[in-house]
């Protein structure tokens, strides 16, 4: 469990380092070129590409890890070698093939994701998408990639492959302020591409050797793709979500859809952080337990992963709730990103907050069904919330506008969160049901106290102060710290296991160092 922790750590670690780069990357592009037509059609044109990515090579991705742990164990690490050469390849052709499916197909396309832009605007964007699809090759390989290096339990090169994309978009960002906006599409796709090099890179200077090898016939290739479909359904389905919101935020104001993208963007912040990182390391762990038939360690396992989840990320949630506003302005407002463009995203990101710890929660609950080679549950939840989520945008978007779009996503979040888990229950029985509860009642009492005593002080500290920049980060620094003090001691106080394992954990690092 210690090694399992020390992992999540790193890897944590190095996500944060890359999303506060990648935040770095939004506060550029928000007050250099603001929330306009342009940076709308910017970034309807990057979703396209990379929802098709999410859809087709990141299934391919989460099932080669099992695939490949399996055939390592069993015939040996050169064998899984010549898979992976098999699997990269066959993903190279895929991504070429959906590039120019893409290229070809750029005008009807962008008419489903941004069917309310003008028509300068809409030209723009397809213009931009057939730039942009090109990168899919790049990107498709790059999934594998991925999945070959944390399968061999190297987990921080693929958690920093953020850090050289944004930064190469950041400079692309003043380039194309000093030009055009197209810098800012060819630097994207320049960004893409430095993904795979430094990852083909690194992998080749340590047991890895590229071969050209393409066999369908592989029992192995085909195992994974049967696996996998279950996945592209269930992805495809929460990906038509996205076009929904971005459909009716292109008929808001204009920098609608950049504000739903920036709010967006730090709801992930948290879920990836906390949530995704966590499960980079106890995804194997799970599928190892499984292919064991080791059910005890499994429900073990399954209960601890879930309450980590919630210590993570239930406070994160309440402060956002609590701080949208000033959050978004120190962010981001500043330049061309002006008070009604920090309305706008303060709004979405409120509502978006609701989400945090369910969505944290569903991608931990669908990794457990695919660690059990359970694919369908997944997609028939997956369908279902879908449908509710559908339903409440278009209800909610009259009276809340943008922040209705928002809720619906949390409502959905929670309804797809309680079908996961009632599945979970009646196919492996009961796994520490009361614990969990015992466990989310004082995570969710620290987390309320926390929210409430450092937002009194925000209001104390705020009239102290000079107002201005530094002014509202003082005053919000030192609010969220006192927040995480207040949380940290009472969830020691509460003596929450979890928390006692990792206390043990450092415990055990500082007498080392000392020794």
């Amino acid at each position: 469990m210690s090694n399992t922790i020390k992992y999540v750590f790193v890897v944590m670690s190095v996500t944060i380092l890359s999303k506060i780069i990648g935040f770095a990357r939004d506060i550029v592009m928000a007050s250099v070129l603001g929330a306009t037509s342009y940076t709308d059609a910017y970034l309807v044109a990057l979703t396209v590409p990379e929802m098709m990515m999410i859809v087709f090579a990141s299934a391919f991705g989460i099932m080669f890890i099992p695939v490949f742990s399996r055939l390592k164990s069993s015939r040996g690490h050169e064998s899984a070698v010549i898979f992976t050469n098999k699997v990269i390849n066959l993903m190279a052709i895929m991504g070429l093939v959906l590039s120019l499916v893409g290229i070809a197909f750029a005008r009807p396309l962008m008419s489903i994701f941004a069917s309310g832009f003008e028509k300068e605007t809409f030209d723009l964007t397809v213009s931009f998408a057939r730039i942009l699809f090109s990168g899919m090759v790049f990107m498709s390989v790059n999934y594998i990639l991925t999945s070959y290096m944390q399968s061999n339990e190297n987990f921080a090169i693929p958690a920093a492959m953020s850090i050289p994309y944004n930064i190469i978009i950041i400079a692309s960002i003043f380039l194309s302020s000093k030009g055009t906006i197209e810098t800012l599409v060819y630097g994207t796709l320049i960004a893409m591409f430095s993904q795979f090099a430094i990852q083909f890179a690194f992998m080749h200077r340590r047991d890895f050797k590229y071969k050209f090898i393409i066999d369908m016939g592989d029992e192995n290739i085909k195992e994974m793709l049967l696996l996998a479909l279950p996945l592209i359904l269930s992805f495809g389905v929460i990906q038509i979500q996205v076009i929904v919101d971005r459909m009716l935020a292109s008929n808001l104001s204009a920098g609608s859809i950049t504000a739903l993208s920036l709010a967006s963007r730090l709801h992930n912040f948290a879920v990836e952080i906390f949530a995704i990182s966590s499960l980079t390391v106890i995804y194997p762990l799970l599928a190892k337990n499984h292919a064991e038939n080791d059910m005890g360690t499994l429900k073990y396992s399954i209960s601890r992963s879930i309450n980590v989840i919630v210590m993570l990320l239930t406070p994160i949630a309440a402060v956002t709730a609590i701080f949208h506003l000033p959050i978004i302005k120190l962010l981001f407002e500043r330049g061309a990103f002006d008070s009604n463009a920090t309305q706008m995203t303060s709004m979405a990101l409120a509502f978006y907050s609701l989400s945090m710890l369910f969505s944290g929660l569903t991608e931990t609950l669908t990794r457990i069904f695919y660690s059990i080679e359970d694919t369908k549950t997944p997609l028939l939840s997956a369908t279902a919330a879908m449908i509710v989520n559908i339903s409440l945008k278009f209800s909610l978007i009259g009276p809340l506008g943008i922040g209705g779009l928002a809720l619906a996503s949390g409502l959905a979040s929670l309804f797809r969160t309680s079908l996961l888990a009632y599945s979970l229950r009646k196919k492996i029985g009961s796994f520490s049901g009361m614990n969990m509860t015992v466990v989310f009642s004082k995570v969710v009492v620290s987390s309320v106290a926390a929210g409430v005593i450092s937002k009194a002080a925000f209001g104390h500290i705020s009239r102290a102060v000079a107002p201005g920049f530094w002014g509202n980060a003082l005053s919000l620094g030192a609010s969220l710290a006192l927040a995480a003090v207040i949380y940290l001691t009472l969830i020691l106080v509460f003596k929450i296991d979890e928390t006692n394992i990792i206390v043990n954990l450092f415990k055990n690092k500082v007498k080392e160092k000392v020794s």
